[in-house]
């Protein structure tokens, strides 16, 4: 008996310690490298990972004099270098491999892939060191005098290039060796095939070597199942020569730059480790707006696509004419599913149509709204034309949004599926000007393994940021409709097979706004770093912040937890106060929660200060054990009023209270609700087995709508209604069979 009583009370007591909230702050590291730099490149951690054992590894760039867990970095002066880093759970530094030069020469960290729970691959990018300079790579130095870098390309169809500007793969064990490297570059051709040569005037000497690209860099990266390498770049098709010059008199020559735009340029070559791997000839004239894609195979020695995202843009309205700066941004995502299907997100920036007509863009205090003076009548808006054999998958904007994010199915070969984004659409008719915080912008793509969905996260911008007494419907997907207010980070979880909408969450920041970073998934939790100014609301805090000053826009780090539906679980302010955090990558494996950023000026993390020195990355290490158990959400209490149906007929039965009338209940096909405030247009049915779905209601006039449920089953549900205030209340309704009413 006395064993059976032990037995429960151990059960009990661990049952006890599963249901607790652990959570706490393990650790915080830095790097603190001098960034001699006011653009903030200088300390970056440019990708991260863990492995099953809680090892965190990390790809990052740094500035001079720079530690990383009390172990000092090399460095040989002004000069951007990296560091691979190997970090036990506890914090402490198992191994580190770094990549330095002297002088103008170093190594720029662009990201890391893993490779199962073994491998990874970091990518980087090197330069050829300049006169007298040199490069020390993992442990292997390479200088001017000797031509070191030639010996990288020995044998392979005998080139030679000029100043070469390498983009570098090297696949890591998880125990720091290296087992493979390969360098790409590439180099512009002309009309008729050949690669651009010659230097300069000042070293006649290189004329017969070939010009690469210098700016030769991924805006986002991906692995598939298969070990290929998906990487998406700008579309940066250019090359300066020296031509003679006609009027300059004797035997002068002047820098030119040719491009595609221009004509001058006609294709691309690209090589891996110095030998040729493919030519890509330029289907029209791209524009330097366009993003190209390629899929390389697993050891990069061939390319299995290499295509532009976008063919053609159309424009529309009086003044489609000067949208020439119209462009799709540097900051894209991309994920693979299991199938090898290829998924990315971006956004597109329309310049402000006044700018570029020479108007001014003013603040009108009474329409609540930016709009340009003198043209704000004007319609206008620009489409991306992203398949010449599919000319309806497209990229809309419309008149007024600076930002449009979007999503890209591709196949495995490259064959574009189908076109998803959010449409913001006005639901009330007192703001005829552009509003310039209509918009929407798609920072990173999450690919949750676990049910093939997607996760994006970024910010949504439905109307004027000083606006708090409407809504506008964001439309995400397949037609269905979420309701935000206010300009926040967000997120939106949507099918990977056809894009439709599936749920969505935002930073709770009704005073002020908050701005995306990365985010993690796992079950259905949500983890979200974000920054946000003003004003950040948690389960039971109020957190404010306040830029000292006048001005009220400085911006502070927080984590926010969410579910998939988008219900708060936790939120937490770091309480740092500047304009140049940035947040970075988050890391979520069982209870562990690793993330990573930069800082200018200090967080507090309960008992640990983590201090920003001169724009410091940070790795914070979080634990919480809530993340070990999907999260189920208790909906609030049932705001209802109790009426005796003794002494009322069954059309007569209603809820009732100070806000809400609504009948008949119990009802067989509708329900019919009056209110005394404005409600979103879609509500949350929610049925016996605890299945919670989006339902539209439909408005009869004023402060009265519909909801047609004839389609439902016999049941009772949970209604949860939202006021144009962001209040929710749930009722009770009883739906009875219908043959009576046939």
């Amino acid at each position: 008996m006395k064993t059976s009583k032990r037995i429960i009370l151990l059960a009990a007591l661990f049952a006890l310690s599963l249901t607790s909230h652990a959570q706490r702050f393990e650790w915080a590291k830095t790097i603190d490298g001098y960034d001699q730099s006011s653009s903030d490149v200088g300390n970056k951690i440019a990708g991260s990972m863990t492995d099953s054992d809680g090892n965190l590894y990390i790809c990052a760039q740094y500035s001079r004099s720079a530690s990383l867990c009390g172990v000092n970095l090399p460095d040989r002066g002004e000069t951007i270098n990296m560091v691979v880093a190997k970090i036990s759970p506890e914090g402490e530094m198992v191994w580190h491999k770094e990549i330095y030069g002297y002088g103008t020469t170093g190594g720029a960290a662009l990201g890391l892939l893993p490779m199962g729970d073994t491998a990874m691959m970091v990518c980087y990018r090197l330069i050829e060191p300049g006169y007298q300079e040199w490069v020390d790579v993992f442990g292997t130095r390479y200088g001017w005098q000797n031509n070191d870098f030639d010996s990288l390309f020995a044998g392979k169809d005998s080139l030679q290039f000029y100043h070469l500007y390498l983009l570098c793969f090297s696949t890591f064990t998880l125990d720091g060796e290296i087992t493979a490297t390969h360098y790409l570059t590439r180099a512009c051709l002309d009309t008729n095939g050949n690669p651009f040569t010659g230097a300069d005037r000042l070293h006649p000497e290189d004329s017969l070597k070939i010009l690469v690209d210098e700016d030769f860099a991924p805006n986002a990266l991906t692995m598939d199942g298969e070990g290929n390498i998906i990487m998406t770049r700008m579309a940066s098709e250019w090359v300066t020569v020296w031509v003679p010059c006609d009027t300059c008199g004797g035997n002068q020559t002047v820098p030119t730059r040719l491009a595609t735009w221009n004509g001058g340029v006609g294709g691309v070559r690209y090589y891996v480790d110095g030998r040729r791997i493919y030519d890509f000839e330029m289907p029209f004239r791209a524009e330097n707006w366009n993003v190209q894609m390629l899929k390389l195979t697993p050891n990069l020695d061939s390319v299995l696509f290499c295509q532009y995202l976008a063919y053609d843009t159309v424009g529309y309205g009086e003044t489609s004419d000067v949208l020439a700066d119209f462009k799709m941004c540097r900051e894209q995502s991309l994920a693979c599913d299991r199938d090898g299907n290829i998924y990315l997100c971006g956004t597109v920036e329309s310049p402000l149509i006044g700018e570029m007509l020479g108007d001014t863009v003013v603040w009108d205090s009474t329409d609540q709204g930016y709009h340009m003076v003198d043209i704000f009548d004007t319609a206008y808006y620009r489409d991306i034309l992203l398949d010449s054999l599919q000319p309806d998958l497209r990229i809309h904007t419309e008149h007024g949004q600076m930002f449009t994010g979007y999503l890209l199915k591709y196949t495995p070969g490259g064959t574009l599926l189908w076109v998803r984004q959010p449409q913001v659409r006005e639901e009330w008719a007192a703001y005829p000007y552009a509003l310039v915080s209509r918009s929407s912008t798609y920072y990173s793509l999450l690919m949750h393994d676990e049910d093939s969905s997607l996760y994006i996260l970024g910010n949504f911008c439905p109307g004027s940021a000083l606006d708090t007494t409407h809504y506008q419907s964001i439309n995400f997907g397949l037609g269905d409709s979420v309701w935000h207010r206010h300009k926040g980070a967000g997120f939106v979880h949507l099918r990977a097979s056809d894009g439709g909408y599936l749920g969505s969450g935002c930073a709770p920041a009704p005073n002020g706004a908050a701005t995306a970073g990365t985010l993690a998934v796992q079950d259905n939790h949500v983890v979200m770093q974000v920054t946000y100014c003003r004003q950040l609301v948690g389960i039971d805090t109020v957190y404010q912040h306040h830029w000292p000053g006048d001005m009220d826009d400085g911006f502070t780090l927080a984590i926010v937890h969410l579910d998939n539906e988008g219900h708060l679980q936790n939120v937490i302010d770091l309480g740092n106060d500047d304009t140049k955090s940035r947040p970075g990558q988050c890391l979520l494996r069982d209870s562990i929660l690793y993330l990573t950023g930069a800082l200018a000026s200090n967080a507090y993390l309960g008992d640990i200060t983590l201090y920003a020195g001169d724009n410091n990355s940070y790795i914070i290490k979080y634990v919480d054990t809530a993340f070990m158990t999907p999260y189920v959400y208790v909906a609030p209490p049932i705001d209802t009023t109790i009426i005796d149906t003794s002494t009322v007929g069954i059309s007569d039965f209603s809820i009732i209270n100070s806000h809400f009338s609504i009948y008949p209940n119990p009802f067989r096909q509708r329900v019919t609700i009056e209110c005394s405030e404005t409600l979103a247009e879609t509500a949350w049915l929610t049925d016996l087995t605890g299945r919670r779905e989006q339902v539209r209601l439909t408005a009869e006039g004023t402060d009265c709508y519909s909801l047609d449920l004839s389609s439902r089953p016999q049941t009772t549900y949970l209604l949860t209604l939202i006021t144009a205030s962001g209040k929710t209340h749930t009722m009770k309704l009883l739906k009875q069979s219908d043959i009576f009413s046939r």
